[in-house]
């Protein structure tokens, strides 16, 4: 059976499983940052967040709304997670996903003339790349589920072709659609993508003004509905919060686009964004092999476009001194959500150079035989070698501590508040919080989905119960927390200070004197029992009357 068939998927298959192992097998948590466990929270949630994006097990008792969720691949995917676990579930995206795209990024090759197994460089380039990566390392698989980005590049050179036909268009259409419903970093790359093959096509006078007619009114239809949807549920203290201060230099950038170091993953993160030297090679050479294509060149001179919006950072404080004060907000927005990042526009970049490198090689090896194998051996080893893959993956435990089963119903998570200063502390707070629901299912006092400027109940409540246990109210404690709708204190000791610890322990002992208590799952839990809890509205009611926001 030729490449076509089922030997170019089970080449990518293989590779995805080792390069992600232990995703394809793990029921556990991978990932090395705060992110991870918010994701599977997130998948977990997912069959009750459809279709109204309201859940009324966290941000308890009042429940919340999540409008704008990072990705909708993770929500249509989440009710998996009742028959697998979300956990696992959260591993098999990445792990499939590396496939799928790799194997899209090889069929675009294939679709300008790359010939196997050179084809598979273009699916290695994309797929296995530093961006590829960090999402895996830092919890974001949905970044890696992404077929839809090269699939929307074939599609689009089609449609802006001399013999492009309206449904290529329409076709283009949806698989942009696809790409942004999966990250709105994709949807920003595949828009990079789109606007510079319509500008070589029109440039090479080759377009037809119907298919691109058609991708345009469907694309419009989309972008208006997605920026409606973008800026009205951008709160004010959002837009406040987010200011518009400059990004790092252009230096920085390029470190990232180097193999990472061993410091890399020091701090939870895997920032790189390192590509691979073979595409480089390919787009070194395709000028002079393959030149005489128009299709090539765009994609090559798109290609470098894309990586230099990804290096350049945009100098958001010198466009805020244009823009007027009514519109700061919508700046600022925009800064909050695509401007930290810039790197993640090489999307582009991969998936387009790294077909280009394919159509190269092919072209190469016409003229150099199997001296241009080893070229192929290094496409393969560079993610192992450059990357280090699955060697940096972190593996954690995957459900939540047995104390939190000890009992039913709402439960208030206790930790130490004079830790918040640290901007992250919240952050990991809230994700293991919201990572434990995913395993126990009861209703807990976070906000999963963190809004800069909003504050959950727990947050707000956690300053006053500890000052309350402090001063040996524990009385008060329960009745307002009872009152509320709360069943459980779930305390972790272990993170509060030797001295506030002792006197904690005992003012819940007075709360209850026989809690349940574990230290599996990587965490110490002490689960106090609360005497009557509010049932139905009565608990929001009560919240609502204390004063919440």
């Amino acid at each position: 059976m030729s490449w076509r068939g089922w030997m170019t998927p089970l080449v990518f298959l293989l590779l995805a499983a080792v390069w992600t192992w232990p995703a394809p097998i793990t029921a556990e948590l991978l990932g090395r940052r705060a992110d991870a466990l918010g994701t599977v929270w997130f998948v977990s949630a997912a069959a009750r967040l459809l279709p109204g994006l309201h859940d009324g097990l966290t941000g308890w008792p009042l429940g919340a709304d999540y409008t704008r969720p990072d990705s909708w691949t993770m929500l249509l995917v989440g009710p998996l997670s009742a028959l697998l676990g979300a956990p696992r579930v959260v591993a098999l995206v990445a792990f499939l996903g590396v496939t799928a795209s790799a194997w899209a990024a090889e069929t675009f090759a294939r679709s300008i003339g790359a010939r196997a197994p050179w084809s598979l460089v273009a699916g290695m380039a994309y797929a296995f790349s530093g961006l590829g990566s960090t999402a895996f390392i830092e919890g974001y698989p949905y970044h890696l589920a992404d077929p839809w980005l090269p699939l929307f590049g074939a599609a689009w050179l089609r449609a802006v072709d001399a013999d492009g036909r309206p449904r290529d268009g329409l076709a283009a259409a949806a698989l942009f659609a696809l790409a942004l419903g999966t990250s709105a970093w994709h949807g920003l790359a595949a828009a990079i993508l789109g606007i510079g093959l319509l500008a070589a096509a029109r440039a090479q006078g080759v377009v037809r003004p119907r298919p691109v007619l058609a991708a345009a009114t469907a694309v419009g239809v989309l972008a208006l509905a997605y920026a409606a949807a973008f800026f009205s549920n951008a709160p004010a203290s959002e837009v406040a919060s987010s200011g518009l201060g400059g990004l790092s230099t252009l230096s920085d950038r390029l470190l990232l686009h180097t193999a990472p170091g061993p410091a890399v993953d020091i701090d939870g993160r895997g920032q790189t964004a390192w590509f691979s030297a073979v595409m480089l090679a390919g787009l070194a050479v395709a000028p002079v092999l393959v030149g005489r294509d128009w299709r090539v060149r765009a994609l090559g001179l798109t290609a470098l476009v894309a990586l230099g919006l990804a290096l350049v950072p945009l100098p958001w404080a010198s466009m805020a001194q244009w823009v007027p004060t009514s519109r700061a907000g919508a700046l600022a927005a925009l800064q909050a959500a695509f401007g930290r990042f810039p790197e993640r526009l090489g999307w582009a970049w991969l998936a387009a150079g790294g077909v280009v490198a394919a159509r190269a090689l092919t072209e190469l090896e016409r003229i150099a035989g199997r001296w241009t194998w080893p070229l192929l051996a290094a496409a393969a080893l560079e993610p192992f070698v450059a990357l280090r893959l699955p060697q940096r993956q972190a593996v954690s435990p995957g459900g939540a501590p047995s104390a939190y089963g000890a009992s039913a119903g709402a439960v208030f998570d206790l930790w130490p508040e004079d830790l918040a200063r640290d901007p992250g502390w919240d952050l990991r707070v809230t994700n293991t919080d919201c990572f434990y629901q995913a395993a126990h299912g009861r209703p807990i006092a976070d906000l999963c989905l963190l809004v800069p400027g909003q504050q959950s109940p727990r947050a707000r409540l956690g300053e006053w119960v500890t000052d309350a246990l402090l001063d040996g109210d524990a009385s008060s404690v329960e009745a307002r927390l009872s009152a509320f709708g709360f069943a459980t204190i779930a305390w972790h000791p272990d993170v509060f200070r030797p001295s506030t610890r002792s006197r904690l322990a005992e003012a819940l002992a007075r709360v209850d004197g026989a809690p349940a208590e574990s230290t599996d799952a990587g965490d110490h839990v002490v689960a106090f029992a609360l005497a009557s809890p509010a049932e139905g509205v009565a608990g929001a009611e009560a919240y609502a009357a204390w004063g919440a926001p």
